[in-house]
C-alpha cells in the first residue's frame, strides 16, 4: 500500500511520544517476513517490550459470507467454532526468527482455534462476529484475542479494553 510508510512513521512517532510498556504487533506476516524482525528491533530501541502475534484464521469467503452461507444451508446460526484455515505454517517460522532475538511470539490461531474449529462469534448478534472479512478481526474479535492472552502471556499489564 502506498501509505504504509507514512502510517508506520506516524505510529513510531506516537510510540516514542507515549512510551508504552508493551507494543503488540499483528499483521499478515507471510509477505513481510523479513521486515518483522527489523520492525521489532526498531521498536525495542524505544525501550518498549514487543510482542508479535501470528496470523489469524483465514475464512475462504470471508466470515460474514460464511455465516450467511451456513444459515442458508442449515437454517441456524453458525456454531461458535467452525472450520477455517488456521495460518500455522508461518507461526513456526516467525517463532524461530523472533525468539532467538529475545522477542515474544504468540500464535493467534492457537488462541482462536481448537479441535472444533476457529472462533466465529462472541455472541449471537451480527456485531459479535470475530472477523469482518477473510483475515481482519473485528473490534470484538480483537478484544477477545487480547483478553485471552494478556494475563497469561503479557503479565500484569493494565488495559482499558472496550466492551
Amino acid at each position: 500500500m502506498p501509505n504504509c510508510r507514512a502510517i508506520n512513521d506516524k505510529v513510531f512517532a506516537l510510540i516514542r511520544q507515549i512510551r508504552p510498556d508493551v507494543v503488540v504487533l499483528h499483521g499478515t506476516w507471510e509477505k513481510h517476513l523479513d521486515s518483522v524482525a527489523q520492525t521489532v528491533t526498531a521498536l525495542k530501541e524505544t525501550s518498549t517490550r514487543v510482542v508479535v502475534l501470528g496470523g489469524v484464521p483465514w475464512w475462504r469467503r470471508g466470515l460474514p459470507s460464511e455465516v450467511l452461507r451456513y444459515f442458508m444451508l442449515h437454517r441456524t446460526l453458525i456454531p461458535e467454532h467452525s472450520p477455517a484455515s488456521p495460518p500455522t505454517a508461518y507461526d513456526a517460522v516467525m517463532r524461530a526468527r523472533l525468539e532467538p532475538l529475545g522477542d515474544k511470539f504468540i500464535s493467534a490461531s492457537h488462541v482462536l482455534c481448537n479441535a472444533q474449529g476457529c472462533l466465529t462469534r462472541i455472541g449471537d448478534a451480527a456485531a459479535d462476529l470475530t472477523a469482518s472479512d477473510q483475515v481482519h478481526l473485528t473490534e470484538k474479535g480483537s478484544v477477545y484475542l487480547i483478553e485471552a492472552i494478556i494475563d497469561r502471556e503479557l503479565g500484569n499489564v493494565s488495559t482499558n479494553l472496550p466492551r
